[in-house]
This record gives C-alpha cells, structure tokens and sequence, in this order.
C-alpha cells in the first residue's frame, strides 16, 4: 500500500454522481505539518480536488501535492521537472514532454533537431533503403503517394512526410544520376 493511502481509504468509495464526490472533496489530510480539507487546497490553489486526492495517495506531499504538473525526471544527473528543463532551454512543455515520452534524454531532450523520430527508432518498417526507394518512385514515377505506401505498408501521410522533408530527412537522394538512370 503506498504511504498515505491508508488515510483516504475509508472515505473513498466507488465513483458516483451523489454525496460520495461530496465526502472526498471534505477529506482532511496532511499538509505542511497540519490537517486541511482536499477542498481548501483546491480552491488555494486552482487544482481540481481529484488531483490533489490522487496526488496524495500515490505518497505526494506538501509542495508536490499543489504544483501545477509534476513531471519528474533528471537531466544530466540532477533531479528536476520537465516544466523547469522547458523554461531553462525556451522550448515549449508539450515539445519536452513529447521527446521525453520516446525517450529521449538529456541533450537530445532539448536539442533543437533531435535524431531519433522516424529514422533510427528499432520498430519501424523502413530503413534508409527503402526510403530511399520511395523518393526515387516519388520522383520518377507517376505512382500516388497511397499506391507507394501500400507497396511498403506505411500510411500515406507518412509518405507525404517523406517527400516534404518532415521523415528521413538525412536520406538524400541524388536526382540528377536518377534522372538521367531513367532516361
């Protein structure tokens, strides 16, 4: 059981729309060494009451239970939060956030053009040949960007992202030698 938990557990019954809601929003629990109601704190702090609840049962304590996200993690070693490595670097929460979730770390976290998105990733379905393929065909080919993608069983638009530079930017094909190849 993790810590904490064992205080709201009594009070905290099944979802419903009737005075159980009621109930949890009037728990009292620890706060900065004194007792306060879940209510209080929500209103304090412009947090739903469910936050803080949840918050507090997964063992957050005082600070951590009224912040507005808590994100943590470390970067290059020292502890921090994404929202701080975000407003350090100028780079928006939802960019941090999103590269953090691939799992990308520390430079390339906040790198102004990371690496890993569609090129070296181990689950894709294409390689630098193949992509390379798919631009030759865009170029050479009267084929339509869905018939190319059937043919690699990707989605269309990941083609699209392909011919306007958005994936595989890195795999460069020369057009001139493949031109005069077709020719």
């Amino acid at each position: 059981m993790r810590a904490g938990s064992k205080d709201l557990k009594p009070i905290l019954k099944p979802r419903h729309f009737d005075a159980t809601c009621y109930v949890c929003e009037r728990a009292m629990i620890e706060f900065k060494g004194g007792k306060t109601e879940i209510k209080s704190l929500s209103l304090a702090h412009n947090l739903p009451w469910s936050t803080i609840k949840n918050r507090y049962i997964r063992g957050y304590r005082d600070d951590k239970l009224v912040v507005e996200r808590i994100h943590d993690t470390s970067f290059k070693g020292v502890p921090t939060t994404l929202a701080q490595i975000a407003k350090d670097h100028g780079l928006p929460l939802s960019l941090i956030k999103g590269r953090h979730a691939i799992g990308l770390r520390d430079d390339a976290l906040v790198a102004e053009h990371h690496l890993g998105a569609g090129n070296e990733r181990s689950a894709t379905k294409l390689d630098v040949k193949k992509v390379s393929e798919i631009k030759r065909l865009l170029w050479v080919t009267d084929l339509t960007q869905r018939e190319i993608a059937e043919m690699y069983n990707i989605d269309q638009s990941h083609v699209s992202d392909i011919k306007r530079g958005k994936r595989w930017a890195k795999v460069k094909i020369d057009l001139e030698t493949i031109l005069a190849e077709e020719t």
